[in-house]
């Protein structure tokens, strides 16, 4: 759940960072594992709420972490886009993976991510050079 990752994140912040075998981070492994939820008839509005959070605590942590490939080339981007993930995931990550090329930090703008996962103060929202 996203309240284990997050703690887990707080005591070991660069596993945001991690690669497995094939080169996914944990963001590229949200999408693969929400994927498998949908095509065994499992995926709901509680995954994807999951997923959400996930991809919220991920990038506010590890922002640069868009700009990610695995073995076979894909950014998490990538990932969202072939997986079918919603396009809330999609939309967040495209901002971020924009802002990490022109080398600034989406963390400001995922921060304005409120709880209900709704922009919140959006014009207020910063994004900062690295």
């Amino acid at each position: 759940t996203s309240e284990v990752i997050e703690y887990l994140l707080q005591k070991y912040p660069q596993a945001a960072m991690a690669q497995d075998i094939d080169g996914n981070i944990p963001l590229h492994l949200g999408f693969i594992g929400c994927y498998e939820e949908s095509a065994n008839d499992k995926m709901n509005f509680e995954v994807e709420s999951n997923l959400r959070r996930c991809i919220k605590i991920l990038c506010e942590i590890e922002p640069m972490s868009v700009l990610v490939r695995n073995e076979r080339g894909m950014r998490a981007l990538d990932q969202a886009s072939i997986l079918i993930a919603d396009v809330w995931s999609i939309h967040v990550i495209r901002i971020l993976t924009i802002c990490a090329e022109r080398g600034e930090s989406g963390a400001c703008w995922v921060s304005g991510i409120g709880p209900t996962l709704k922009m919140q103060n959006h014009r207020k929202a910063k994004i900062i050079p690295v």
